[in-house]
């Protein structure tokens, strides 16, 4: 995928995704005390938003732990970051 940088102008979907996804991670970070990147490696969140935003995915939940278990995520990271995660693609795939 291109550097998340530059998906505002050439992926503004992406780019909505990741920012919802990071608002959603980062609650939940707050609540555990975290550091959001500890929850979850930003290069992680990048890789599934940016398939969740311009693949044809027809399971985003089946495409999160796929890419969360690719990339080495522990299950602990797993299972507290999945439910905000797919609240988020939830709500942009609504909005879409």
């Amino acid at each position: 995928h291109p550097p998340h940088t530059s998906w505002k102008r050439t992926e503004p979907a992406a780019a909505a995704l990741l920012e919802s996804a990071r608002d959603a991670l980062g609650g939940v970070a707050d609540d555990l005390g975290l550091d959001p990147a500890l929850l979850l490696r930003p290069a992680t969140l990048r890789l599934w938003v940016w398939r969740a935003a311009t693949g044809d995915v027809t399971d985003d939940g089946a495409l999160l732990d796929a890419v969360l278990r690719e990339e080495g995520a522990r299950d602990w990271q797993r299972e507290l970051s999945t439910p905000a995660l797919l609240a988020a693609v939830g709500a942009f795939r609504a909005a879409s």
